[in-house]
């Protein structure tokens, strides 16, 4: 209502009516549904390797003690670095396709699975 009747820029906070257009005309055009789908995809791919990776590393760093004091260190380092601040090294390193966007995901979700995973375990 605030940018309807001028007292807000409509660029910065859109009216209602305009956002229920846009929403229209992903949705009519199918435009919005291929990228929910890709989204979704990369979310999926991501999610899938972070429990492949986190949990069995998870539960071996839960049951063996050596195993936890070696590597704990260098997991709370890492865990400490947000996957956003790395996007631009994973950008460097994996290029601009699926892989680099997908690793971001996977870094994020990585490190509380692996987590909760030896701390349940304990």
């Amino acid at each position: 209502m605030a940018s309807s009747v001028g007292w807000v820029n409509a660029a910065v906070l859109p009216p209602i009516d305009m956002i229920g257009a846009a929403l229209w005309k992903g949705l009519a055009g199918g435009t919005l549904l291929g990228d929910i789908a890709i989204s979704l995809q990369r979310a999926g791919i991501a999610f899938a390797a972070a429990v492949a990776v986190a949990i069995p590393l998870g539960l071996f760093m839960g049951q063996v003690r050596a195993v936890e004091t070696a590597l704990d260190p260098i997991l709370q380092l890492f865990r400490q670095t947000s996957a956003l601040a790395l996007y631009p090294v994973f950008i460097l390193l994996l290029g601009l396709g699926e892989t680099s966007k997908i690793f971001v995901i996977f870094w994020a979700t990585l490190f509380p699975l692996l987590l909760n995973t030896t701390s349940g375990v304990k």
